[in-house]
C-alpha cells in the first residue's frame, strides 16, 4: 500500500517534535516506529525538494536514528568539524535547546574528554562543569555528570591528578568524604563505585595536605615568631615524605576561621575540599590514616603532635557527622578519649623539638607495622645530625 505523503507542513513539525522531544517522546519501540515514519515520509520528497526537508532527507540514516545524537557526536570528531558547523550544514541550528542536539552536544563533550591529553589543562573541562551539563540525563538510570566523572577518575588512575581535572570532579560531585546518606554522595558517589571513591579520596589526601601546609607556612609567617618559622621546613620535609612513601589513606582537615578566610581568599568555594570547622581563631589540624595501622594528628599554633596505633571509639577524626570540633577536643581530647578506652599505651604526644620528635614518630610507626626510612622524611641538610644522634635507618 502507498504510503500516504504528508504535508511539507505537517512532516516539519513532527521531525521538530522528534528532535524537540526525541526519548522522552516515546517508549523504544514507539521511537522505532516515530523513525520509520518520518524516514518514509522524506523518502516520497521530489528530488529538486529544497530547504531544511531536503537536508533531513540527504542524511536520513545519520539523524533519524535512535543513536543518531551519538553518531553527531562520532562525525564531528572524526572529521574533525566543530559540532556548531555541523548542526549548520544538518539545518540543526534552529534546535539548539531540543534534547536531541543537547545529548549531541554532551555525548561530544564526552568523548572529546576521553581523547584529550591526559591530566592537562583543556577548554572543555569549564564545559563540562556547567549544572546545565553535568545534570544533564544521559539515559533513564544517569546525568552525565556520571559519564564525565568516571572518564577522568579512570583516565587519571596512577597518576597525580592535575588541578583542573580535580576540580572538575569536586564542581559536579564534590567531596566524598562526608556521610554517605548525604545528597551529593548518594547522587553521584555512590554510583561510581568504592575503587573510583578511594582514588579520589588519595588525591584529596595530597590537596589536604598542600593547603594545610599552606596555611601552617602562613601562620609561622604572620606570627613573627622565629621558633615557629624554623619549625616548618622539618614538619612539611616529613608530611610530604609520608605522602610520596604511598601510606597516607585518608587525611581531613580542620580549619580555624582564619584558615578558612586565608584559602576563601585564594580559592573558588567549589574548587575546596570538605573540612570541619574548628572553633579557634588560629588553630588549624590535619588528621592522617596512616596504612589503617597508625593515625597521626598534625596542628599549627604549638600543637603537639599525636599519633594513635587505634582510634578511640568515640573519635572524631574520621566521623564525618561531626562538622565542628573545638580546639580543646583534638588537642586534648582525643588523647583522653584513648586513655579511657585502651589505657596509656599505644599513643604519643610529642612536642615539635627537631628530630627528636622526628624520631619518637618513626619508631612508633615502626613498632605498629609501618616501616619508613628516615631519609625520606627528614631534610638532607639535617639527615647527617639524625644519624649521628640516632643511626642510621
Amino acid at each position: 500500500m502507498k504510503l500516504q505523503s504528508l504535508s511539507r507542513l505537517s512532516l516539519m513539525q513532527l521531525i521538530r517534535a522528534f528532535f524537540f522531544r526525541f526519548d522522552n517522546l516515546a517508549s523504544p519501540p514507539d521511537l522505532q516506529a516515530l523513525i520509520a515514519l518520518i524516514q518514509g515520509q522524506l523518502g516520497t520528497l521530489d528530488r529538486g525538494a529544497q530547504g531544511g526537508l531536503s537536508t533531513y532527507a540527504c542524511s536520513s540514516s545519520l539523524l533519524f536514528s535512535e543513536t543518531g545524537p551519538a553518531m553527531l557526536a562520532e562525525k564531528a570528531q572524526r572529521e574533525a568539524i566543530d559540532l556548531d558547523v555541523l548542526f549548520k550544514r544538518l539545518s540543526l541550528s534552529g534546535l539548539g535547546e531540543s534534547r536531541y542536539l543537547t545529548l549531541a552536544r554532551c555525548q561530544y563533550y564526552l568523548r572529546t574528554l576521553e581523547t584529550i591529553p591526559i591530566n592537562q589543562s583543556h577548554s572543555i573541562l569549564s564545559e563540562i562543569c556547567k549544572k546545565e551539563v553535568f545534570t544533564t540525563p544521559l539515559d533513564e538510570n544517569r546525568l552525565v555528570g556520571h559519564g564525565v566523572l568516571e572518564i577522568i577518575i579512570d583516565r587519571s588512575k596512577g597518576s597525580v591528578i592535575h588541578t583542573d581535572w580535580r576540580n572538575a570532579i569536586l564542581a559536579i560531585a564534590g567531596d566524598p568524604r562526608v556521610p554517605k546518606s548525604a545528597e551529593n554522595y548518594q547522587r553521584w558517589w555512590s554510583l561510581l563505585g568504592e575503587e573510583r571513591v578511594a582514588l579520589m579520596r588519595g588525591w584529596l589526601s595530597r590537596f589536604d595536605l598542600k593547603l594545610f601546609l599552606s596555611i601552617l607556612e602562613q601562620s609561622a609567617k604572620d606570627s613573627g615568631e622565629r621558633d615557629m618559622e624554623r619549625m616548618f621546613a622539618p614538619r612539611k620535609k616529613f608530611m610530604e615524605g609520608l605522602l610520596e612513601e604511598g601510606v597516607i589513606v585518608e587525611s581531613r582537615l580542620f580549619l580555624s576561621t582564619y584558615a578558612t578566610r586565608y584559602l576563601k581568599q585564594r580559592y573558588k568555594k567549589e574548587d575546596l575540599p570538605a573540612y570541619a570547622r574548628v572553633r579557634s581563631s588560629r588553630t588549624s589540624m590535619i588528621y592522617l590514616n596512616i596504612k589503617n595501622k597508625v593515625y597521626l594528628v598534625e596542628g599549627s599554633h604549638s600543637f603537639p603532635i599525636k599519633i594513635f596505633n587505634k582510634l578511640a571509639p568515640e573519635s572524631r577524626l574520621p566521623n564525618y557527622n561531626i562538622d565542628e570540633v573545638t580546639d580543646e577536643q583534638l588537642r586534648n581530647g582525643e588523647m583522653e578519649r584513648f586513655h579511657r578506652a585502651y589505657g596509656l599505651n599505644g599513643c604519643l604526644s610529642q612536642t615539635h623539638r627537631d628530630l627528636i620528635w622526628q624520631n619518637s614518630v618513626l619508631q612508633f610507626m615502626k613498632s605498629n607495622g609501618v616501616l619508613i626510612r628516615a631519609a625520606k622524611v627528614i631534610r638532607q641538610e639535617s639527615y647527617r645530625a639524625y644519624k649521628e644522634k640516632f643511626g642510621s635507618d
